[in-house]
């Protein structure tokens, strides 16, 4: 199975449709009941990127600070994951061929 060509247009749409897909996900949970939330939110919005947030924090404890800037970087890379799949999806779209 190949991948088609690499546009960036493409790239541009993957990049989009994640962000909507982590801006969607985001206030999703917050319609959920109380109990539902923190077991949705981390489990979907975080949990992908959430190890290697934890890598970085054992290499530089983070302080009182830099604890808001972890969390972003986990919703920055959870972003960077959902792009990458769909782009993956879209460039397998775009090769497969016509019926």
């Amino acid at each position: 199975m190949k991948l088609a060509k690499f546009k960036w247009r493409r790239l541009a749409a993957a990049v989009a449709i994640g962000l909507g897909i982590e801006v969607s996900t985001i206030f999703g949970t917050l319609i959920l009941p109380r109990e539902w939330q923190e077991v949705v939110g981390n489990k979907i919005i975080f949990q992908p990127s959430m190890s290697l947030v934890w890598l970085f924090a054992k290499i530089r404890p983070p302080g009182f600070e830099e604890q808001f800037t972890s969390v972003l970087l986990e919703l920055f890379l959870q972003w960077i994951f959902c792009s990458v799949v769909v782009y993956l999806l879209l460039a397998k779209r775009a090769s497969a061929p016509a019926h």
